[in-house]
C-alpha cells in the first residue's frame, strides 16, 4: 500500500459517553464530530464571544 498524505484540519471523533453527560464539554466536542457539528460548534463559540463582548460593554 502506498502512504497517504497528512492532512490539516481537526481530527473528526465522537463524545466518548463513557466519561458521563457533561453538556458543555459535549457541546465543545461539536467541533470533531463532522462538517455541520463542526460549523455548530464555530457558531456556538462566536455567540459565546458576542455574549462575553456584550456583558464588557455593560460593565
Amino acid at each position: 500500500m502506498k502512504k497517504g498524505a497528512e492532512l490539516d484540519g481537526v481530527k473528526i471523533e465522537g463524545h466518548d459517553f463513557d466519561k458521563g453527560t457533561d453538556y458543555e464539554e459535549i457541546l465543545r466536542g461539536y467541533e470533531k464530530i463532522g462538517f455541520q457539528a463542526t460549523n455548530f460548534a464555530r457558531s456556538v463559540e462566536i455567540i459565546n464571544k458576542m455574549i462575553e463582548s456584550k456583558a464588557k460593554d455593560i460593565w
